[in-house]
């Protein structure tokens, strides 16, 4: 399992992380909110390695080009493009939550690196959904 060391050197230190909803609901959009320091340059090619688990059984692990992602909120958020430059920087991304997660409590390890596979930063969430009863 992916796990996250807050002694691994990242060249982003974030500042601040906020979750809306907090606890995140089903059917509805959790909006993920980051702001912190990037110390060198990301470019074309940095990616993040995603993985989510729910107890003991991996539900997903997946590769995502993170300047992919970046390019899709470039509108909104035009100083987060590749490259992204060194600096103080703010991130917001939208999950949508389907009705149809089962109870369960989930682990989510988000781990993003350059193209050089130095590590941007590593992020460790739990999320528990109850029964619906």
């Amino acid at each position: 399992m992916l796990k996250c060391d807050k002694n691994d050197p990242q060249i982003l230190s974030i500042s601040s992380l906020i979750i809306a909803p907090n606890p995140p609901k089903r059917g509805s959009t959790m909006i993920l909110e980051a702001e912190g320091d990037i110390i060198s340059e990301i470019s074309e090619g940095a990616y993040v390695d995603v993985e989510v688990r729910l107890g003991y059984i991996k539900l997903l692990t997946q590769r995502l080009d993170l300047c992919a992602i970046l390019a899709d909120h470039a509108r909104d958020q035009p100083d987060m493009q590749c490259p992204v430059q060194p600096g103080h920087h703010t991130f917001a991304q939208k999950v949508d939550i389907p009705n149809e997660v089962p109870a369960g409590r989930y682990v989510v390890v988000a781990r993003a690196f350059t193209k050089d596979d130095e590590l941007i930063t590593c992020l460790t969430g739990t999320i528990v959904f109850k029964p619906l009863f």
